[in-house]
């Protein structure tokens, strides 16, 4: 019998493909959020940091210049922390979108691989036959032989 032959190993192959580079999108949009989850902490950390100078500057009675700069660091402090969680959000929707492709791919390689087994299993099937086949007529040849040689004892 011939040699398993998978007709769609070419589609396979490139379900398989797509399946790894989607992985990897996925990879590197999770690292991404990562950083700008943190590049959100950090920004939150100073803003924390820029508000308790203030309160401490306005409860030891300090001059208006130096109290309108504080304020004016503490905003523009706040729009950072604004743009770094706009910017995590981004994030976060390119991660869940990259997660979501990398989903439809690997169920994609899944259902071939599925097939691909469903037609391995076939052949093998047929070439058990085929196998059993080749020995009962070795069997069936021998037995008139065998046959032969009892009888001439």
């Amino acid at each position: 019998m011939k040699a398993f032959r998978f007709s769609l190993q070419p589609i396979r192959v490139l379900r398989e493909q797509k399946e790894q580079k989607s992985q990897q999108a996925f990879s590197r949009a999770m690292r991404l959020h990562e950083q700008a989850a943190l590049q959100l902490k950090v920004a939150s950390d100073e803003l924390l940091a820029a508000w308790n100078a203030l309160c401490r500057e306005t409860s030891a009675g300090v001059n208006a210049a130096q109290l309108s700069r504080t304020r004016t660091w503490c905003n523009s402090l706040e729009l950072r922390q604004k743009e770094c969680a706009e910017a995590a959000q981004r994030a976060r929707r390119a991660m869940d979108a990259a997660m979501r492709e990398m989903l439809v791919a690997t169920r994609d390689r899944k259902a071939i691989d599925q097939y691909h087994e469903r037609c391995r299993d076939t052949y093998n099937l047929a070439a058990q036959r085929e196998e059993q086949k080749i020995l009962d007529e070795l069997g069936i040849r021998r037995a008139p032989a065998s046959a032969l040689s009892a009888m001439r004892r």
